[in-house]
């Protein structure tokens, strides 16, 4: 079995809290992604409920093809005669400890370290006690983390913490249970940028199980892809009809912020729906008539952005949108209010012409609200047509962004 063209683009975040895990096969490309779990006691109209973005960690190719090409016994003794430096058993964890690294994900020990900074052979070994390994003991995680781990200290001349990035292919040889003791054969290429290393597990007497091909090594806080091709970078969205709130959001007092004339026939349709509607046209006004608006339970906040007038206006119009929409937030957090707030946007995804780009910087800053003000924040809704988007604004779960088209809503999803 092969694996290539393994990307690896986001680490998984270890806290305190539960994941969801999803692998996503289609075709012979492999995704795995993952994102916080919400519990069902969480997820009442009383709870936090939001169903959190899925992260997505790795991407990858799968192939299957005979292992005969790949099956090989190196002869340890001969390994050891070429690379005679002898180095501490604790190099390996002393010089992640000294990058940065704290801890393993795996107990995996070092028994023996030879090599220098072209070809390493380390001896590793898992715990003789087999209850103190979590998951499968069919698993080669254990013996792939001490290899990641350990081929970046043929870079030990870099003092920055050095992660790996990719992998060209993963072969696994072996079709049996991983040893519990083992080699791993590090071949540092030469002369190559990104830093590459070909690394090999290896049976206590020399047999190949595994080969690990073109290990890509980059600095942490570098630029996380700089390969030559644009692919790696491009996400494809799908938007989805979500699930709906059986009991829609209570909204009986609106607080509406638009300085926009033509958002006064949203004004009108909150009206005839017999609700308490509050009319400001800024968030300088909010703030003056903070103590008077209807900041109570059952509130809502929207805000409509005004329109671009002129193409020369499509930058300053995109900077003012996104502090005012900021400033409102802000408002809103320091008066102590439940109130959730809602950006109201029309035909921005479907563009008919190039001052609309000057609202799409609200798509991220709604997505970044949503993280990080998750009690203030109710969306962004980008909606067709002149009529108030109901359906969207009152049963939509909360979501970060919701697009109406044909009078339905949608959400984005990941897609592969």
């Amino acid at each position: 079995h092969h694996i290539t063209d393994l990307q690896l683009r986001v680490p998984i975040s270890i806290t305190a809290e539960s994941r969801e895990l999803q692998v996503v096969l289609q075709g012979d490309a492999v995704q795995i992604s993952s994102r916080v779990h919400v519990c069902k006691e969480a997820s009442g109209d009383g709870g936090d409920g939001r169903k959190h973005a899925w992260v997505e960690h790795s991407t990858a190719r799968l192939a299957r093809s005979g292992t005969a090409p790949y099956q090989h016994r190196h002869s340890i003794a001969a390994i050891r005669q070429r690379i005679p430096s002898l180095l501490s058993s604790s190099f390996a964890k002393e010089h992640l400890s000294r990058v940065g690294v704290s801890g393993m994900a795996f107990p995996w020990c070092v028994r023996e370290h030879l090599g220098g900074h072209e070809e390493m052979l380390v001896q590793v070994d898992m715990p003789g006690d087999t209850n103190t390994l979590s998951g499968d003991a069919q698993s080669w995680a254990p013996l792939i983390d001490a290899a990641t781990s350990i081929s970046s200290c043929i870079l030990s001349k870099n003092t920055t913490m050095c992660i790996v990035s990719g992998i060209d292919t993963v072969i696994f040889v072996s079709q049996g249970t991983p040893p519990k003791t083992g080699y791993l054969l590090i071949e540092r290429r030469p002369e190559e940028e990104p830093q590459r290393v070909d690394v090999e597990i290896l049976g206590v007497d020399g047999t190949r199980l595994c080969r690990l091909e073109g290990m890509q090594f980059t600095d942490l806080g570098a630029v996380s892809y700089t390969g030559p091709r644009v692919d790696p970078l491009l996400y494809r969205l799908a938007w989805v009809r979500p699930s709906l709130r059986e009991t829609p959001l209570p909204m009986d007092n609106v607080i509406l912020i638009s300085a926009d004339a033509h958002s006064i026939r949203y004004l009108q349709e909150l009206t005839s729906r017999r609700l308490n509607v509050c009319h400001v046209s800024s968030v300088l006004e909010l703030e003056d008539r903070i103590r008077d608006v209807p900041l109570r339970s059952n509130t809502v906040v929207l805000y409509v952005p005004g329109r671009v007038r002129e193409i020369r206006d499509v930058a300053g119009t995109a900077h003012a949108v996104v502090c005012e929409t900021a400033n409102i937030l802000s408002t809103l957090m320091h008066s102590g209010t439940t109130a959730k707030l809602f950006v109201l946007l029309n035909g921005v995804h479907k563009p008919r012409c190039l001052g609309q780009v000057a609202y799409h910087s609200l798509y991220g800053f709604s997505r970044v609200a949503a993280s990080e003000h998750p009690e203030l924040w109710g969306g962004l809704i980008d909606h067709e047509g002149p009529a108030f988007p109901f359906l969207a604004f009152q049963c939509v779960q909360e979501e970060s962004v919701i697009r109406v088209e044909d009078g339905q809503p949608h959400v984005a999803r990941m897609a592969s």
